[in-house]
């Protein structure tokens, strides 16, 4: 065990080039850093922001999440081993793997996300491309600097540890979780789990969560507009029938993985792995994906969508959905597809082949008109190229003011001829 560090791999040209590696140590009492999450912030993307974790304890705290930034490729760090103040020993006995998610910068301002059933659900904002931090408490742990070892817990709902986070185009942020149903009580290991069923929702417009052990109640949210997703009852009697409500995973909701994401047109997109009724091997249910959309902003949110139903005998897990809006709206599914329910890790069974599924949803993405031209400055008698970029459509309109033709019908025109300077109008017209 040599490496006691993060491994950075980088290369001038994308996609060309042989690969140069930096080693990103960890502060030595702590051994070294691990589970890293990354994102890129600042002008052009040349920022490397990074969040990671000690192996052991370090500042009074078991495990400390570290904050590291480098703006020459990961060849040297200005920031390193940095411990937020407001995530320190005085907040949290521990901050573990996975309890954390950046959301996708917007030049200086870079937001991530810490959570869990034994800590706060907590937004961590920064404007000023890292260097100064404010934090804010979306929903306060009702058993504080929680101890496996001597903290017992009346059932309390709370974060079951997944989330996802996203800045919209005014910088707001917004949060996905999931939700379940917890106690800690003398003898149980890990707790106790009572499986609830809730993605819960928050924003920076709206207040934030109590500490009571009923706030994240999902009956109370979905009552405030806070609840956007849960497991449907798919065969219509009105009620969840469940084989068994067994965790397998480390988050341990009914419904949880969310994954929010935005587009150029600000719609918010969310994608939640959850136990679906009717599909099962016998023992437990199937987990599939399933997507809502909100066009006002995450006002309103829209119907549900099973992404993974192919037919009446379909026996696939569909879990770690990740989502990609492109700046022409495109939107892409990434997940992981398993014939078998649970992982090798947790013991629910042997190392076997899963499958990565590139799915692409831009039929729930509504249709938006966007072109471009190879120029725009041309003299009397030359002419223009322009290329379609909307997206999804399948029929398209263009009318070219003082343009020879001045009209065409399909997704990219030939070359547009104009005969005399001056200014002139194009309009596209799609229909999807």
């Amino acid at each position: 065990d040599t490496l006691k560090g993060l491994c950075i791999s980088t290369r001038t040209n994308k996609g060309a080039g042989n690969w140069e590696e930096h080693l990103l140590n960890g502060p030595e009492e702590s051994n070294y850093i691990l589970w890293s999450k990354m994102v890129t912030s600042g002008e052009h993307n040349s920022i490397i922001d990074i969040l990671a974790l000690t192996y052991y304890y370090y500042l009074g705290q078991s495990r400390a999440l570290l904050y590291y930034r480098s703006s020459d490729g990961g060849e040297t760090w200005e920031i390193k081993d940095y411990l937020l103040p407001e995530l320190d020993a005085s907040h949290y006995s521990s901050i573990m793997q996975d309890q954390y998610d950046w959301a996708q910068s917007m030049g200086d301002t870079l937001a991530f996300v810490v959570g869990a059933k034994t800590i706060d659900l907590a937004l961590m904002k920064s404007t000023d491309g890292g260097d100064s931090w404010q934090k804010t408490v979306v929903w306060e742990h009702p058993y504080p600097f929680f101890d496996y070892n001597v903290t017992y817990t009346d059932t309390f709902y709370c974060n079951d540890g997944a989330m996802s986070v996203l800045l919209d185009k005014s910088g707001i942020a917004h949060i996905a979780f999931g939700i379940d149903e917890w106690q800690h009580t003398p003898g149980s290991l890990c707790g106790d789990f009572l499986f609830a069923d809730g993605i819960g929702y928050w924003n920076e417009t709206m207040p934030t969560f109590s500490n009571s052990i009923n706030a994240l109640n999902p009956d109370s949210l979905k009552l405030t507009g806070n609840l956007i997703g849960w497991s449907q009852d798919i065969n219509g009697n009105g009620q969840l029938d469940l084989l068994q409500s067994v965790c397998k995973y480390e988050t341990d909701g009914i419904s949880t993985m969310p994954y929010i994401a935005i587009n150029e047109e600000h719609n918010i997109f969310l994608v939640y792995s959850s136990l679906t009724e009717t599909y099962d091997n016998g023992n437990c249910n199937f987990r599939h994906l399933w997507l809502r959309s909100s066009f006002d902003n995450g006002n309103t949110w829209g119907d549900f969508y099973d992404l993974t139903y192919n037919s009446e005998t379909d026996t696939g897990e569909y879990i770690y959905p990740s989502l990609y809006c492109n700046k022409y709206g495109n939107l892409k599914l990434i997940c992981q597809k398993d014939d078998f329910i649970g992982t090798a890790v947790m013991g629910d069974q042997f190392f076997v082949e899963n499958q990565i599924w590139v799915i692409d949803l831009n039929e729930f993405t509504p249709p938006h008109s966007d072109f471009i031209a190879d120029t725009t400055i041309v003299s009397a008698g030359d002419s223009i190229l322009f290329q379609n970029l909307s997206a999804p459509a399948t029929s398209w309109t263009w009318e070219f003011e003082g343009g020879i033709p001045a009209t065409f019908n399909g997704e990219n025109p030939p070359y547009i001829v104009y005969q005399d300077t001056g200014h002139y109008m194009v309009k596209l017209t799609i229909s999807g």
